[in-house]
C-alpha cells in the first residue's frame, strides 16, 4: 500500500492536528518575549515623592549590560534626562532604579524600557514600553 506525503497531510490538516501545532508554535513564540509583570509607581499616579524608587518586575532575570546606555531611559518634563542607579533582585526578577539627583517637584517622569533591554537568554522586549507619572 503506497500513502502520499499529500494525503497524509491533508488527513492531518482536516483532523486539526497541524492548525493545532501551529496555533501552539504561535503562541510559543508570542510568550518567549521578555514581559514586564508589575511596575511602580503604576502609570499615571498623581503622587509620587521625588526620591520613590521606581521598580521594574520581568518575568525572567536581566541581562544587567543591556541596561546601559540605551536600555532605559528616565526623563523628567522639567529637568530633561536624569541618570540613575539601579539594581536587580535575582530571587524576584524585579529592577530596582532610583534617579540621580532627585526628581524635580511637579514633574511628569517617563520611565522608557527599550527594544535593546534583554533577559539573560538574549530575548528583547517585543516593543519598546513606557510609563508616566507625576511627582
Amino acid at each position: 500500500m503506497n500513502v502520499s506525503f499529500v494525503k497524509i497531510f491533508q488527513k492531518l490538516f482536516a483532523t486539526g492536528v497541524i492548525t493545532l501545532c501551529l496555533v501552539i508554535f504561535a503562541a510559543s513564540e508570542v510568550n518567549a518575549q521578555l514581559q514586564i509583570l508589575e511596575v511602580n509607581p503604576l502609570p499615571s499616579s498623581p503622587a509620587v515623592q521625588p526620591f520613590d524608587t521606581i521598580s521594574v518586575q520581568f518575568d525572567r532575570p536581566l541581562n544587567l549590560n543591556t541596561i546601559l546606555p540605551d536600555g532605559i531611559t528616565l526623563r523628567g518634563q522639567l529637568h530633561g534626562y536624569y541618570q540613575f542607579t539601579f539594581q536587580f533582585n535575582d530571587t524576584t526578577n524585579t529592577l530596582f532604579i532610583q534617579s540621580v539627583p532627585a526628581f524635580v517637584n511637579g514633574e511628569t517622569i517617563y520611565l522608557t524600557l527599550t527594544e535593546n533591554l534583554q533577559g539573560m537568554d538574549g530575548v528583547t522586549l517585543a516593543t519598546p514600553f513606557q510609563s508616566r507619572f507625576r511627582i
